[in-house]
């Protein structure tokens, strides 16, 4: 008898474009169907083209949330508190009498980041049915417990898949030739640093918005000397054992070292300072200049000293293996007692009512800055193709007078 394919429902704010935490969305996705698994895709914001070229046009999604049933699924994975969104299902069909579900979806939750509104714990649902919980590094899973005391975290630090993985080098660069910028967010400082590097000879790309905008590979990380960058860019180096200066909007700590790397790893590689250090200083273009064409070599030596060990955390396999593990226990009776607490208590069931509402108000507003900033990025790049053709005209003016 062919064995049951497992139920997946992957849930997630925002699909489209390559950031953070599409790319957490889409190689969880890639890793759970690798496994064998069935991954269907609930996502309020999203652009078919970009899904269908990031996962493929038979991919399984949809924004009509009062569509999907929790119950057909053997696990529910979320971030940007997509949960919430589940509620009023949840509630009608764990309150249908002549079809109450003999299982309950395992629920989980991941927090990728320690400000942003959406990433906070939820009120009710989180506190009392959350299954497992993950946070992206020790200074989110501080942060979420200041909020949500009650909550066992674990970390996912935003790990990598093991295509990136690479040997130690086998040869040394004499200096750094190749640097590689990946950002979407790239601060005025940095963009000067790069033109005062490029002038130094140094050959510099820029992946990300404003450069080239595309889904960051292996042969991009193995093609540079080392990576400037924050986030979840820094574990792809890592597994490479790549070099990395992290450094972007909120500053950094600059080139990744056994001085300044467990405290950046603290905070996700964000760039922001661990509980009681002082902020990192911006610095101005040419002091980064500086400091990345000094700083290299040690920094080269730091990374080749990673063991497997050292690596482990940052590999996505182990992680894809415990929700597979976690969706086995769907049937689970404690688990079922649990959910049949919350559903029948009328009290319980007014709290999650109120949480959906206020789901479904931050997804307006949301949604509002979405097209704000869509509608800001084509005015960028109407005003790009207007300076690119008067240079392309003035090229052509200037042939003619010679």
């Amino acid at each position: 008898m062919k064995e049951r394919k497992l139920r997946i429902l992957v849930a997630t704010g925002f699909l489209f474009t390559w950031r953070g935490s599409e790319l957490v969305t889409i190689e969880l996705i890639e890793g759970l169907r690798a496994a064998g698994a069935q991954v269907d895709v609930m996502c309020l914001h999203y652009d078919r083209e970009f899904i269908d070229t990031a996962l493929g046009v038979d991919t399984v999604i949809t924004n009509a949330l009062d569509t999907v049933n929790p119950f057909e699924y053997d696990l529910i994975y979320n971030h940007h508190q997509m949960a919430s969104h589940l509620i009023p299902a949840l509630l009608k069909n764990a309150s249908n009498t002549e079809h109450t579900p003999r299982t309950a979806p395992v629920l989980v939750y991941n927090h990728l980041s320690s400000s942003e509104p959406l990433e906070m714990p939820g009120p009710f649902l989180e506190r009392y049915l959350a299954d497992y919980v993950w946070a992206n590094s020790p200074f989110t899973k501080l942060r979420l417990h200041q909020l949500a005391p009650w909550l066992s975290i674990d970390i996912f630090p935003n790990p990598a898949p093991a295509a990136f993985e690479r040997p130690v080098a086998a040869r040394k660069p004499d200096q750094l030739r190749r640097l590689m910028v990946v950002s979407n967010h790239v601060p005025d400082e940095v963009a000067d640093c790069v033109t005062a590097l490029r002038a130094r000879g140094v050959d510099v790309t820029h992946l990300g918005q404003g450069g080239d905008v595309r889904r960051l590979s292996v042969d991009d990380i193995t093609a540079h000397d080392a990576i400037l960058t924050i986030g979840k860019s820094t574990q792809y180096a890592i597994q490479a054992r790549v070099p990395v200066f992290c450094y972007d909007r909120f500053n950094g700590p600059g080139w990744l070292t056994a001085q300044t790397f467990d405290a950046a790893a603290h905070s996700h590689f964000s760039g922001l300072p661990v509980a009681g250090m002082a902020p990192y200083q911006a610095r101005d273009a040419h002091t980064l200049a500086d400091e990345i064409q000094t700083g290299f070599s040690a920094a080269w030596d730091f990374m080749q000293t990673f063991t497997s060990d050292n690596l482990a955390p940052y590999r996505l396999e182990p992680y894809i293996a415990t929700l597979l593990d976690l969706a086995a226990k769907k049937s689970d009776s404690k688990r079922l007692t649990g959910w049949s607490q919350v559903f029948e208590c009328s009290e319980r069931r007014s709290e999650l009512a109120l949480e959906y509402e206020g789901a479904r108000l931050t997804a307006q507003l949301y949604q509002g800055r979405q097209v704000q900033a869509l509608n800001a990025r084509t005015k960028r790049l109407e005003q790009a193709a207007t300076i690119k053709a008067l240079r392309l005209q003035l090229k052509k003016l200037k042939a003619r007078l010679a």
